[in-house]
């Protein structure tokens, strides 16, 4: 069934300075998996906003506070009124009262990192990771204290579909823990040593997807059917056939993007396909 969609703007700006002043983005929305009206969001410049109507009015979490500069927001999925907020560059915040307050919970890792990714584990709700410009963290007391898994600086980190005790991560290169994410290995087989992010689905666990850039342009899709072990490319970019899908030209056919920046994958929960 086709979607109706409505366009609720903005349409218009005012030029300021720079290129686009006023029009701030959201890099980060998390919604609540039992409440579909219950959703926060995250501003890389503009702090966190939460709705519980499903968008309809909308409440800032962080006016007056510090930390505006959001990497990514989580709702932990087994007590709605606990979240976790990830800073760039000031740390993480946690909030017990539907943010009503928010503490700071940094033990143990490096308050300068940009945290680009929160997982909360929906079987043991203590066992938290986040992936961050420094690395892989996890905390297995809710947030009270966390440990360094990986140095190496990933993007992106998800669980596997009903087996919390695999966890995929990936940056410039795709990581693969059996443990819950207290270490990982390497998983080699991709054709660029370009950012990549990733993606799984209930429909089939044990299906990872990969999507990497080449440089500013699109790179290629690859999906693993056993569990993030080994990868089979499904489509390598080219502007010559029109594969750029990071580029300016509707047709696909330019050499133009900008890679790391611009780039995710998403699948269905119910088809893997």
């Amino acid at each position: 069934m086709a979607s109706t969609w409505t366009e609720m703007g903005p349409d218009y700006w005012n030029k300021t300075s720079s290129w686009a002043p006023g029009l701030g983005r959201l890099d980060a929305v998390e919604v609540d998996p039992n409440n579909l009206n219950h959703i926060l969001v995250g501003s890389p410049e503009g702090g966190v906003w939460k709705t519980t109507d499903g968008g309809t009015t909308w409440k800032s979490l962080t006016d007056g506070l510090a930390y505006m500069k959001i990497g990514d927001v989580s709702i932990d999925p087994t007590n709605p009124n606990t979240y976790y907020i990830g800073t760039l560059g000031a740390g993480m915040l946690k909030s017990t009262d539907g943010g009503v307050t928010l503490t700071q919970i940094n033990s143990g890792f490096t308050t300068s990192s940009s945290i680009r990714k929160i997982i909360v584990d929906k079987t043991n709700n203590n066992n938290v990771l986040m992936a961050t410009s420094g690395g892989v963290y996890r905390s297995t007391n809710g947030g009270s204290s966390w440990t360094k898994s990986s140095s190496t600086s990933v993007y992106d980190i998800e669980f596997k579909p009903g087996d919390p005790t695999v966890v995929y991560t990936c940056g410039t290169g795709f990581y693969r823990s059996t443990n819950s994410g207290a270490t990982f290995t390497t998983v080699t087989g991709f054709q660029y040593s370009s950012a990549m992010r990733l993606a799984v689905t209930a429909a089939n666990p044990s299906v990872v997807y990969v999507v990497q850039c080449n440089g500013s342009v699109f790179g290629a899709v690859y999906k693993s059917t056993n569990s993030g072990q080994s990868f089979t490319t499904q489509v390598t970019g080219n502007s010559a056939n029109g594969t750029n899908y990071f580029g300016y030209s509707p047709n696909g056919t330019d050499n133009s993007g900008q890679g790391s920046y611009n780039i995710d994958i998403t699948v269905s929960p119910t088809d893997e396909n």
